[in-house]
């Protein structure tokens, strides 16, 4: 979906291009009104409208204080920093789009040169480079939470187990956050808001979902974006498209875009899941589409080209789910999300939104697709299935408000449900179990699961009643499989639990032996093993304070290697905004009016 341009100079218009601001961000201006071109020619001689070099242009070196020196000490050495990187695009990167290989290489060259260069202290370093130990600092606290313990990295980062990658990451997080609240945002660049994306990924697997939306009170991370008004369109001046010059200039701006609209389909969901409102209005946005193309090793000499069917790229599932959010949008601007709304309108943007698996290359469209190239392209596979998780889960949400007072929207609303439970027992699947963290197995399980446990209880279906109780029952063995390394299924466990028991005492009084848990069927991998359905509690253990001397700089202490004097990750008292409390809040937002032999409430279901 590419959003009308609101900006006051049309695509066709050849006036002199912006100027850039250091980092390479062009920013519109007042100027952009061409009923005020001629006149800043007037005036821009005149002396008074004279601005010095010296205040015109942000300064590109500071000079960060000792504490800062202190706490990117502790960073780990460039060697393992790049083992690091790879990791992470070898593991990650494809479920956040976060960072391009490019620009994090090169930084980390600059960063190399910094430290082994004492003087660099006294003359200042580039301005983006403090920022960059904090992003560097985030990413390896998030591939912790991803950490393969057989790997080398695992080794160099002192995290052999789940238990020490679990506590690492925690510490990296501090030393990141720290760095942050110290340097401040007002003269912020891309980076920052590169570190904002992974920041809030670790913290939503962390159970802080709320936080992950506000976790700057000052500056958000839409602010900072838009403070680099990466939500505008740049145009270039004139000039060859092929130059070296230019091409290194395109992809920068394309990078902009990139980050743009991944925080952009961010903020639509947060908004959708969340019910929360919309930090970004689409309207004030005329940004482009970026290229659906991997970015490149050399920018100087790689021209832009399309994709087409035959060569992947990994960007075409941040496209994807762009249009999905820009039909979030359309679902808040028209009210599609109220009880009262057209229902017509619903059924339209139900079919709009099941018609953009047509736009989808083929090597991306889960309905039908070319496997042809998944033994080249390892994440297409994942891609897909993410493709049509992102799917179901707003047609779930688009039919919600609507399944009291129509069967059509329960059937659609229960076909996506299973859809989503399906989806993140394949994705598990595809994954492996060092993905088992990540926030959305839990939570996007347990919603569908809530959705079908209301549809069960309310208008129980003979031709429903062992569809529904056998993908409750998969949803559960989802969440006990999971749970002792994800806050949000331990959290969210009991609830699915009780729903799926008052399913099978109002569906199934009569049957003499309901299909227990350990079911082989739904298990999401063959060496999950038979967990309890039971959350455990969770211990009130002090944790132990960030020090320099838990950094991986002693990684070959034996003793820290071990950590065998830390407490498990299920005894450490965590904030968990994804609690049973919100689980309950969430049964209460569904339509009050589903009236059956009389009327029923919530108070039924639970």
């Amino acid at each position: 979906l590419q959003f009308k341009s609101h900006s006051p100079v049309s695509a066709e218009d050849n006036s002199p291009a912006l100027e850039s601001t250091p980092d390479g961000t062009a920013l519109s201006s007042f100027y952009d009104v061409h009923a005020f071109t001629d006149l800043k020619k007037l005036l821009e001689t005149d002396e008074v409208f004279q601005v010095s070099e010296f205040v015109r242009e942000s300064p590109n070196k500071i000079k960060p204080s000792s504490k800062f020196w202190v706490l990117a000490a502790q960073l780990p050495d460039s060697h393992v920093i790049a083992k690091a990187f790879n990791y992470y695009f070898d593991e990650v990167h494809w479920r956040y789009n976060v960072g391009q290989r490019y620009y994090m290489n090169k930084q980390l060259e600059d960063w190399k040169a910094v430290v082994q260069s004492p003087a660099s202290q006294n003359i200042g370093i580039d301005k983006n480079l403090p920022y960059f130990v904090a992003f560097a600092f985030e990413l390896i606290a998030v591939i912790l939470q991803y950490m393969r313990p057989d790997r080398e990295i695992a080794r160099l980062l002192g995290a052999s187990n789940s238990k020490s990658a679990a506590h690492m990451s925690r510490r990296y997080n501090d030393a990141a956050s720290e760095l942050m609240l110290m340097l401040g945002r007002h003269n912020g660049t891309i980076t920052v808001v590169d570190y904002d994306l992974l920041r809030a990924s670790w913290l939503k697997n962390n159970g802080r979902g709320i936080e992950s939306c506000i976790h700057d009170s000052n500056f958000s991370d839409h602010r900072q974006a838009q403070q680099l008004n990466l939500h505008r369109e740049p145009r270039f001046a004139p000039g060859d498209p092929d130059s070296s010059k230019n091409l290194e200039q395109f992809w920068f701006q394309e990078y902009g875009r990139r980050v743009w609209i991944n925080l952009f389909c961010r903020d639509s969901a947060t908004a959708m899941n969340l019910g929360r409102p919309r930090m970004i209005n689409a309207k004030d946005c005329d940004i482009i589409l970026p290229v659906d193309q991997s970015f490149p090793d050399d920018l100087s000499h790689t021209v832009p080209i399309p994709q087409n069917q035959h060569t992947p790229s990994p960007l075409s599932l941040l496209l994807f789910r762009y249009k999905i959010a820009g039909k979030i949008h359309e679902i808040r601007e028209y009210g599609l999300d109220k009880q009262d709304a057209d229902y017509i309108s619903v059924w339209t943007l139900h079919d709009e939104l099941n018609n953009l698996l047509n736009d989808l290359p083929s090597y991306l469209n889960p309905n039908n697709p070319a496997t042809y190239l998944d033994s080249e392209f390892l994440y297409l596979p994942l891609h897909r299935e993410e493709a049509s998780s992102q799917l179901n889960l707003v047609i779930m949400e688009l039919h919600r408000p609507f399944i009291a007072k129509h069967p059509q929207s329960r059937s659609a609303a229960m076909k996506a449900a299973i859809g989503s439970i399906d989806n993140q027992k394949m994705l598990m699947e595809l994954s492996g179990r060092h993905h088992y963290s990540y926030f959305g197995f839990g939570f996007y399980t347990t919603n569908a699961a809530m959705m079908l446990a209301a549809i069960a209880l309310i208008y129980p279906d003979k031709n429903q009643v062992k569809w529904i109780e056998s993908k409750m029952q998969q949803a559960l063995s989802i969440l006990v499989n999971i749970q002792d390394v994800n806050i949000v299924a331990r959290a969210s466990l009991p609830v699915i639990q009780r729903l799926y028991d008052k399913i099978q005492g109002s569906l199934y009084m009569n049957f003499s032996s309901a299909t227990t848990l350990s079911s082989h069927e739904s298990a999401p991998s063959q060496d999950s093993g038979n967990l309890s359905a039971k959350a455990p509690s969770m211990g009130i253990l002090p944790i132990t304070p960030f020090t320099a001397e838990f950094m991986p700089g002693n990684v070959e202490d034996a003793a820290l290697q071990n950590f065998t004097d830390l407490p498990a990750w299920t005894e450490i008292p965590q904030v968990n905004d994804f609690d049973a409390a919100f689980w309950l809040d969430q049964l209460s937002k569904l339509p009050d009016t589903m009236p059956q032999d009389g009327n029923l409430g919530q108070i039924t279901m639970w």
